[in-house]
């Protein structure tokens, strides 16, 4: 990740910018990445899923594929519902219902919840918990692969957190609502990440210069 800020700060110095011109360009082009890469993650996600299942219902059985998908990997059902819940909260939305694993159909689990604070920042809420279990998910899986890390020598609690892993990892989705209501709080989305680009690009560059 670090090649990638430096990769990024190398082409806009090349293009004779500096200082802290140099560090909100930086942050514009991570920002317009991490918005085209968080959709297209959850999409192709949630095609691999699509293309995993079919597999499965081909090898052994459809209804065989459908639990070995759902409710095998139910803790992925449960943090893609947390991943909502948590980033509805933190942009002020108030979550209004939750299930964390209710298989109803075609749906495993929900968070209801309704927009909340100025009209100017409901969009931004929407598109902000639409992608929660792609943006917060890579948070999770990090915090998984550092579980298994810890227990090093521990199988069982090992096995335990890769279970988790990879069903979170098979839930990190867009569906198409998602992506709809993604699409339009796009531009609210744009500023926030623009404001963490700014300053991963400015602390990075002190770092580098101070190493």
């Amino acid at each position: 990740m670090g090649n990638l800020f430096t990769a990024i700060k190398d082409f806009l110095a090349g293009a004779g910018l500096s200082g802290f011109v140099l560090d909100i360009a930086g942050g514009a082009v991570l920002s317009l990445l991490a918005m085209v890469v968080i959709p297209a993650m959850g999409w192709l996600i949630e095609r691999g899923r699509h293309y995993l299942y079919l597999w499965l219902c081909h090898v052994f059985h459809s209804r065989a594929g459908y639990i070995v998908m759902n409710y095998a990997t139910f803790p992925g059902v449960m943090l893609h519902e947390l991943c909502h819940v948590t980033m509805a909260k933190l942009t002020g939305a108030k979550v209004d219902d939750v299930k964390f694993f209710e298989p109803s159909g075609t749906s495993l689990g929900y968070v209801h919840f309704h927009c909340n604070g100025k009209k100017s920042s409901h969009a931004f809420q929407m598109a902000a918990t639409a992608c929660a279990p792609v943006a917060l998910g890579f948070v999770v899986l990090a915090l998984l692969r550092s579980g298994i890390a810890f227990f090093h020598g521990f199988p069982v609690c090992q096995a335990y957190l890769w279970h988790m892993l990879v069903s979170m990892l098979l839930h990190m989705t867009m569906s198409k609502e998602d992506l709809k209501a993604y699409a339009r709080g796009c531009v609210g989305l744009f500023w926030r990440f623009l404001i963490i680009g700014f300053l991963v690009m400015f602390f990075t560059g002190r770092v580098v210069i101070g190493t």
